[in-house]
């Protein structure tokens, strides 16, 4: 059992139990024991979050939860998110309306976590004031909302199997994936890319580090003048062992091969274990890949790669992008796939953009390094490949200075090895569409947001 799949308790342990707190506990009934517990210098822009004021203030599990339910609702001054805390304060009293106001309350939930917005059968539009909530606002305002159905649930104004519903809405949290290349970075196979002679038709086989650091040298003056690369179809296809036409066993064999020596792990592979830890993040992960190989092709080796034990999740096949594959609705040449991964994760990022944020939503360093946090999607990208990696910062850049993911903080690693203008390093996303190296707390943010899910997890059933 792993750091993140710890059991930490029982959720009834840490709910029932708990008694509203107006101070942070401390061990001793003294100043001195409330200074073991309290830091003297609480990092600066601090979430206004009343459950992260009392964590940082040294509050013991019954005072967080306390804390959330704490809240007061003048804190929440939007529209929506007023009108929502008024329908869930009619909840907590006992009142006629106390059973028509919490299936309002839980139908609101529903409608907005699970993006149910054209159901005949909804009560009301609610969900769409929700989902206009300032974000800060927002997450507190949920897991008031949480708490205090689950108590409706144990007075018996819900119904009790509506606590297996609450139980998985707590659990949301933020979107947060990866969009991974696959060779030299999740795996280095040893796959061949073949470039013939104009004249004779001689073939020469490059490994894909060779040919990324040649492609553009390909038929111009040099040592490689009268060399092409051939995309017609058939055997004489540069590509076509990244292929399944002419051997469709060809991808699975090659992972085999490269399996069995001890350096198959590309410098990516890590980031895709962890983002495979959850179904939650597996979800919002994608292989984004120049191989042009049918989804179904890479996600059975995926399958294969979990039933080995490689692997704890895999994400969904649509979420697989093997963008020279002909006829794929965003595909490209295996020779340039760099502008069609780049419309890939525009059409991806757009998804994630819409997604809710849940309960167990976490702040995060915002994307131009201040101290303060927000509530974010968090999303990266890596290629070994610099043209890609360079061409993914200008490109989304520029949407990013438009405002196109306001909620997304978009980091983007450089995995080559060996390469002339940069070594391997990673940026993020600026406001303004610039970049900036990503700081050490953020390499350490993603450990931190992924153990939160894996609490949601525990607590929650």
């Amino acid at each position: 059992m792993n750091e993140l799949t710890k059991p930490t308790g029982s959720p009834s342990a840490r709910v029932d139990r708990a008694a509203p707190v107006d101070e942070p506990r401390a061990t001793a009934g003294d100043e001195a024991g409330k200074a073991v517990l309290r830091p003297p210098d609480p990092p600066a822009g601090a979430n206004e979050d009343v459950y992260h004021q009392r964590r940082l203030g040294g509050a013991g599990p019954s005072g967080l939860v306390s804390a959330r339910l704490a809240e007061p609702a003048a804190a929440f001054r939007s529209g929506g998110a007023a009108r929502f805390a008024r329908v869930l304060d009619e909840v907590r009293r006992p009142g006629p309306n106390r059973v028509e106001r919490a299936n309002l309350a839980l139908d609101t939930l529903l409608n907005y976590l699970d993006q149910r917005t054209d159901h005949a059968n909804q009560t009301g539009s609610m969900h769409a004031e929700l989902s206009a909530t300032p974000v800060q606002e927002r997450v507190p305002l949920l897991r008031r909302a949480i708490h205090i159905l689950r108590k409706a649930v144990r007075d018996g104004v819900l119904p009790r199997d509506n606590m297996s519903d609450l139980n998985r809405l707590a659990k949301v949290s933020q979107g947060m994936g990866w969009n991974f290349d696959l060779d030299d970075n999740i795996a280095s196979l040893a796959t061949k890319i073949i470039i013939f002679d104009k004249t004779t038709g001689e073939e020469r086989a490059l490994s894909t580090t060779e040919f990324a650091e040649v492609r553009e040298k390909i038929g111009q003056p040099g040592e490689l003048q009268d060399f092409e690369v051939r995309t017609d179809d058939g055997p004489q296809n540069s590509f076509r062992n990244f292929r399944d036409a002419e051997d469709p066993g060809v991808f699975w064999r090659d992972l085999s091969a490269a399996m069995a020596s001890n350096s198959w792990r590309g410098p990516s592979w890590a980031a895709f274990q962890r983002a495979m830890s959850f179904p939650e993040t597996a979800k919002w992960s994608t292989i984004i890949t120049a191989r042009g190989h049918y989804p179904n092709t890479i996600h059975a080796a995926l399958r294969r790669l979990a039933d080995q034990g490689h692997l704890e999740h895999i994400m969904p096949r649509e979420n697989i992008f093997p963008v020279s594959l002909p006829g794929l609705a965003v595909g490209g040449e295996a020779s340039s796939p760099s502008a069609a991964k780049v419309r890939v994760m525009e059409s991806y990022l757009d998804r994630l953009q819409g997604a809710p944020f849940g309960p167990s939503a976490q702040p995060v360093v915002p994307p131009d390094g201040g101290r303060g946090k927000r509530y974010m999607h968090l999303w990266g990208f890596s290629d070994d490949d610099y043209g890609t990696f360079k061409k993914t910062l200008d490109e989304l850049g520029g949407h990013v200075r438009a405002n196109r993911w306001p909620d997304v903080k978009i980091t983007v690693f450089f995995t080559g090895e060996g390469h002339p203008e940069a070594e391997p390093h990673a940026v993020v996303i600026k406001p303004d569409g610039t970049a900036r190296p990503r700081l050490a707390s953020e390499e350490r943010e993603v450990d931190h947001v992924l153990k939160g899910i894996a609490r949601a997890s525990q607590l929650n059933g």
